[in-house]
């Protein structure tokens, strides 16, 4: 049974993409963690995106914990978000305590962090990022947390996408801007 109320996820989609077109793009990531928390109840959420040198690295964080949680990732090199990332796909772990894949990164983890859910960010068909929660007890994630994760990675691509070009068409306009000054 779904415990995703779909009324309350999009409405919370079109608030995340209505503020795209006003704030920047941390504002948004920040905005976006702290709804999947609030609509959703799961215990917090973050983001992370991959740098220049081709490493996840924190970009927003619901809470303390779910930025430990992003951090103890990119110290370990491991966890369910780089798994997403790597493997362009969903993963779930009902209970990282009990779930042998990522052994180092357990115990960098605080006591809170026990579930987590790994979403890809997709921008032109490859990963960017990832969009990632947890609760603070073992869960049984559904279809129905998949599927909103899955939505609010999208619009955070989106939320991407539409930062990248006005930055793109920003540096345009000054090249343009200033070929006119000094032609």
């Amino acid at each position: 049974m779904a415990h995703i109320n779909e009324e309350a996820l999009q409405a919370s989609l079109q608030g995340l993409r209505g503020a795209a077109a006003a704030a920047d793009l941390l504002a948004v990531m920040n905005r976006a963690v702290d709804s999947v928390n609030e609509i959703f109840g799961y215990s917090g959420a973050g983001i992370m995106f991959v740098t220049e040198s081709g490493a996840l690295s924190y970009v927003a964080a619901s809470d303390a914990d779910g930025r430990r949680l992003e951090e103890a990732q990119a110290t370990a090199g491991q966890g369910p978000c780089y798994e997403s990332y790597v493997n362009a796909c969903e993963v779930v772990s009902g209970d990282l305590r009990a779930d042998g894949r990522w052994p180092e990164l357990v115990a960098q983890l605080p006591p809170s962090v026990r579930a987590v859910l790994g979403m890809p960010i997709m921008l032109g068909g490859s990963p960017v990022g990832t969009l990632n929660t947890y609760h603070d007890q073992p869960t049984n994630w559904d279809d129905s947390d998949i599927s909103a994760l899955r939505a609010y990675a999208s619009v955070i691509a989106e939320v991407a996408r539409v930062a990248l070009a006005a930055q793109d068409h920003s540096e345009l306009a000054d090249q343009l801007q200033y070929a006119l000054d000094y032609r």
